[in-house]
């Protein structure tokens, strides 16, 4: 069934390991007194970092960091659930009303053959209607097997939005702090994706997906989800 409208905030790996950044999107969230949020990260470069404090170097594959080891694997978990609570954390101090969540440890997310699932909708709504903005780890279990495992963020995004309700917005932010693609000093108010590039953004490619099956993707900084409207900034729609 289809939810009040929310934004789902994706918190990519520049903008997780960005403290500063974290603080000011905790300040910004305080100010909000209607919107409905809920935060959405991965493993993030914590995540690699503690692989190579063990002599292990990895690059993601396909948005996740590649795991050979049970050791690697529960290296990886350690790291998210670390980086869950520090978001959490920070949220906290600001006086917003938070609730971290792993994706695997609650049964929310569950990977059946390709798909993801959220399978606790109902659960995330009922926080989300009373204020609080649950901070979810992008991270699974498996149908069949019951393995857990991380999931590429744009995937968790996308199941989100698209379980919340067609009116769902997916939120990233500038690399470089604006409020959107400007023109003239102002945020344009939609563009086309190959209107935007990696001094914009990261994890480009990952957006296309999003923007690709329709899903709403609002381009803004941390300072603008608190504008009295609601967020505001650039959308982003196909490239033409």
């Amino acid at each position: 069934m289809p939810y009040e409208h929310a934004f789902v905030l994706y918190l990519d790996d520049h903008h997780a390991a960005d403290a500063l950044f974290v603080q000011s999107l905790a300040r910004s969230l305080a100010r909000v007194s209607r919107a409905r949020f809920l935060l959405v990260h991965g493993s993030g470069e914590h995540g690699r970092q503690v692989l190579e404090g063990q002599g292990i170097f990895r690059d993601r594959v396909g948005g996740i960091l590649p795991v050979e080891t049970q050791e690697e694997h529960a290296l990886v978990e350690r790291s998210l659930r670390q980086l869950n609570r520090k978001i959490t954390s920070i949220l906290n101090e600001a006086v917003v009303s938070t609730v971290g969540i792993i994706g695997s440890d609650r049964g929310l997310l569950v990977v059946d053959g390709a798909n993801l699932i959220v399978k606790r909708i109902d659960w995330l709504a009922s926080l989300v209607e009373k204020g609080v903005v649950p901070v979810i780890a992008s991270y699974a279990s498996e149908a069949n097997s019951g393995r857990v495992g991380e999931v590429a963020l744009h995937r968790t995004v996308a199941a989100l939005v698209s379980e919340w309700s067609s009116s769902a917005t997916a939120v990233t932010f500038t690399k470089t702090n604006l409020p959107g693609v400007m023109r003239g000093g102002k945020p344009e108010p939609e563009v086309a994706l190959d209107a935007v590039d990696e001094r914009w953004v990261s994890e480009l490619p990952a957006l296309g997906e999003l923007v690709s099956q329709n899903i709403r993707v609002l381009l803004t900084n941390s300072t603008r989800l608190s504008d009295p409207d609601g967020p505001s900034g650039t959308l982003l729609h196909p490239a033409t």
